[in-house]
């Protein structure tokens, strides 16, 4: 597990997990990870964000361009 570069700007306002997958349109699993994760997830009380790594800015941001980051807003 990798710690989050980012963190939420106000600490303990809410408790709903967030899972981020991140992916690229360069890996050809990409859509296969999506799909697997939404579908795994969906009976799970989480809300799912896909953040696209294609953008230079992103992969600066997160540090990794594929990957799944779980968190606490």
């Amino acid at each position: 597990m990798l710690c989050p570069r980012k963190r939420a700007e106000v600490l303990g306002t809410s408790t709903r997990h967030v899972v981020e997958v991140l992916y690229s349109s360069q890996c050809p699993w990409s859509g296969w990870m999506i799909d697997g994760i939404r579908n795994h997830i969906r009976k799970l009380d989480v809300e799912v964000r896909l953040v696209n790594t294609d953008d230079r800015a992103v992969v600066e941001e997160y540090g990794m361009t594929r990957g799944v980051r779980l968190s606490v807003l």
